[in-house]
């Protein structure tokens, strides 16, 4: 060995975990790139064909049309990659945006955990980062699918972030932000709710911040002729486009209906009440249980049961929206080894029903999944309502943290 490889050794030796956190983000970027050319249902029968309209129609000039389904924020992202097109692909460019957010993700996540477990080993904070770029749901829904769901997602964990930190304005912009982008976001406004109530922390008068973040990306497109209600007009209409229970995802649904139509219509009022039912309950339990709601890891846990029971029970769950959850489960394993299970059934769920969905893989009924998906929800509704959690602390100790929080601004 001569002494160039030598010194070249013991550089990499003296700093190994450094060169494998790159060599997993360069990995982490490769992944994606294969994926750039790879077109799935959503891209070729509806995202390429908006793209190629508003694109055809003048960019930022076709602002003022609705184009299939998208909300304001992100027909003005796609209008500003149609200037792109002579670059790259049209299936190309679309995926820029989500592929960026995944790394934007994989921060905010890192930014949550830590002020959860500010003591946490370092190799904590970059695991969890690399988990984030590496979970095969993240980067099949961006690079593969071409869907956007890190986009909102990100933006969901940052309004959390800054809620812990006491800083709830900018918690609630970030989640307008998140609401501007998808209307899957109401997923965890039960959380918010259970915060709102057992903290007194938060008043609704910081709803006016949500406004402001709701309304900021949609700013383009109202200037261009759209009117204030329209991102309100869009989603209601969303909901009621996919008229089936369930669609491809193992919801509580799965179970006892068939896919179609006539369910839908009769049940899916009655599947409204259910969930919003079993969400006054949970809200309940916490209360009774005194399960204290400043503690990022009961935020963390509450927040991923509460998402959890919106998508087995609310109608027409589709197969990506457990992204939001998986993400909440991916944080709260690192705060927590004991969630590291439920981290586990909900990404081995997702691996099935994406394959399904992008590959014609993944033969195990819906059925059987569903099942899975609900005895796990049960399980840890019990793990967090039964077993000992960490309790709401004597109201001495709350005065002190508050006192240590005002101390720390000044």
């Amino acid at each position: 060995m001569t002494r160039i490889e030598q010194k070249a050794l013991q550089l990499l030796t003296n700093h190994l975990g450094i060169f494998v956190v790159l060599a997993l983000f360069a990995g982490a970027i490769l992944m994606r790139m294969l994926g750039l050319k790879n077109p799935s249902g959503d891209t070729t029968g509806f995202i390429v064909p908006w793209f190629e309209e508003i694109r055809n129609g003048g960019g930022f000039s076709y602002l003022g049309h609705q184009v299939g389904d998208y909300n304001l924020p992100y027909q003005t992202i796609i209008s500003a990659l149609t200037y792109f097109s002579s670059w790259a692909q049209p299936l190309t460019l679309i995926k820029v945006p989500a592929l960026i957010f995944d790394f934007v993700l994989a921060y905010a996540t890192y930014s949550l955990v830590k002020t959860c477990e500010p003591g946490l080993p370092r190799i904590s904070y970059w695991g969890l980062v690399l988990v984030i770029l590496w979970i095969p749901t993240v980067w099949l829904n961006s690079a593969f699918w071409g869907q956007s769901d890190s986009i909102y997602t990100s933006f969901i964990v940052f309004s959390l972030t800054f809620l812990l930190r006491d800083r709830p304005r900018l918690g609630f912009f970030f989640l307008g932000l998140a609401f501007a982008f998808k209307l899957q976001t109401v997923f965890i406004l039960p959380l918010f709710v259970i915060i709102y109530v057992t903290t007194k922390r938060i008043s609704i008068l910081h709803s006016f911040w949500a406004l402001v973040g709701f309304y900021l990306p949609c700013i383009p497109a109202i200037i261009a002729g759209r009117s204030i209600f329209t991102p309100f007009r869009l989603y209601f209409e969303q909901t009621d486009t996919w008229k089936s229970m369930y669609l491809n995802f193992p919801s509580f649904w799965a179970l006892v209906t068939k896919y179609g139509d006539i369910p839908y219509t009769a049940l899916k009022s009655v599947a409204i009440l259910i969930t919003v039912a079993i969400l006054l309950l949970g809200l309940y339990m916490v209360f009774v249980r005194e399960i204290d709601m400043t503690l990022g890891e009961n935020v963390l846990n509450v927040g991923a049961w509460g998402a959890w029971t919106s998508v087995l029970f609310l109608p027409a769950m589709h197969d990506r929206y457990a992204y939001v959850l998986l993400t909440w489960f991916l944080v709260g394993s690192f705060v927590n080894k004991k969630i590291v299970p439920y981290a586990v059934v909900v990404a081995s769920l997702d691996v099935f029903v994406y394959g399904l969905a992008l590959f014609g893989g993944g033969k195990i009924p819906l059925i059987v999944l569903g099942v899975v998906n609900l005895g796990a929800y049960f399980h840890y509704s019990q793990f967090l309502f039964a077993k000992k959690l960490r309790r709401r602390r004597p109201s001495k100790h709350i005065a002190e943290d508050r006192m240590i929080r005002v101390q720390e601004r000044i």
